[in-house]
């Protein structure tokens, strides 16, 4: 969630995209404030909650959040540079494999709540997080290939479907592939 020791991203902490409007960020608090409100019997966090309504009251006003961005980006530009001059990454074929059946998965689960709905199909990006057990970087990677890929969108509650497209690509995926003809070779039988 912290960029520096002393910044805490609130658009990560309160699960949103970083342009969504205020409406979707009301959303993702008043989930997340249920959630781990110290008066909740399993998941109290004292600690993350008051996190949770600092960010909520930052990014639901224009000026606050208008600062907040500012600052944001600075940070983030920092972060990046030194994070490049730091780390080299190599992807190796394995975690490019396990993107691909991640995707896999999320857009089954997107298929399946449209079937069951077509109407009101949508899914919290939190849910699919919690339910993968994705980190949030990878769960922002992961929406944002889908995303770009055109297979998903998001709703007007904030919710992410699966599109026309991506319904596609699923039956495509799941098509029988037809059993291969293989055409008899004229035998030449001893005696003709």
């Amino acid at each position: 969630m912290r960029v520096e020791d002393d910044f805490i991203d609130y658009y990560q902490l309160l699960q949103v995209n970083r342009c969504c409007e205020v409406e979707v960020i009301s959303l993702s608090y008043r989930h997340l404030a249920k959630k781990y409100h110290p008066d909740h019997p399993r998941t109290a966090d004292a600690a993350l909650f008051k996190q949770i309504v600092e960010a909520y009251n930052v990014l639901k006003r224009p000026d606050k959040r208008a600062e907040y961005d500012a600052l944001y980006q600075a940070k983030m530009d920092t972060g990046i540079s030194q994070a490049q001059s730091r780390f080299n990454v190599d992807v190796d074929e394995m975690v490019a494999q396990s993107d691909a059946d991640m995707q896999r998965n999320i857009l089954l689960l997107l298929y399946k709540k449209r079937r069951e709905n077509a109407l009101d199909c949508g899914v919290y990006g939190f849910h699919i997080q919690n339910s993968f057990r994705l980190s949030d970087n990878l769960l922002d990677f992961h929406i944002w290939y889908l995303k770009s890929k055109g297979l998903i969108n998001m709703n007007e509650q904030g919710m992410l479907v699966i599109t026309v497209e991506g319904v596609d690509h699923v039956i495509s995926m799941h098509e029988r592939r037809p059993a291969g003809r293989f055409l008899a070779a004229p035998v030449d039988l001893p005696g003709q």
